[in-house]
């Protein structure tokens, strides 16, 4: 399921950084300089969220997992958002597009997930068999919308699939994890 859930993670997270700066250019006619910047502030604002999540996961709510999931499920929502309303102001394209750039988050919080759920002795084979679903992601993630978009013309196709994708990746790890944390909240 956190297999699942990093594949579903990298398709939308790579596949988002793939393709901003195409999308800025074509259809929000930013130069090419400008969706540059633009694409790589946005990523540098997802470095700053990084840290502050590893920081709610640690202190806050004390678990990581949630921290894998809403960034999912929030950058999935923030591409079917995309897809639906369609905007081709700046202003709107790159408040839509900070929910995508929280999945960030999940890439860098997802392997520490393993130390909480496995014993030691697999750790090193389930952390390679975890890193390949999230790389295997980053490949599918880019090719999958640039053939949505040859076949349809469409970005909002491209970004409506990428975070169905995610959302549905991540599915069976959120309705695992809630069933544990239901289960740990009726023991107490």
């Amino acid at each position: 399921m956190l297999c699942l859930a990093g594949l579903g993670g990298g398709v939308i997270f790579i596949g988002t950084l793939t393709w901003v700066p195409t999308y800025l250019v074509k259809i929000v006619n930013l130069s090419e300089a400008h969706a540059g910047a633009v694409s790589s502030l946005m990523l540098l604002l997802g470095s700053f969220g990084t840290p502050l999540s590893g920081y709610i996961a640690d202190r806050v709510i004390k678990r990581r997992s949630p921290m894998v999931l809403i960034p999912i499920f929030a950058a999935g929502s923030g591409c079917i958002l995309i897809s639906i309303m369609e905007p081709r102001e700046i202003y709107q394209t790159i408040l839509m597009f900070a929910f995508v750039l929280l999945s960030s988050t999940m890439w860098w919080i997802i392997p520490s997930i393993l130390s909480e759920w496995l014993p030691m002795n697999i750790l090193g084979t389930a952390s390679g068999l975890l890193s390949s679903m999230m790389s295997l992601g980053g490949v599918l993630g880019p090719f999958i919308f640039g053939l949505v978009l040859d076949l349809t013309g469409s970005f909002y196709h491209g970004w409506f699939l990428l975070g169905s994708v995610a959302i549905l990746l991540a599915s069976p790890m959120a309705l695992s994890t809630s069933k544990r944390f239901i289960a740990s909240m009726l023991k107490h």
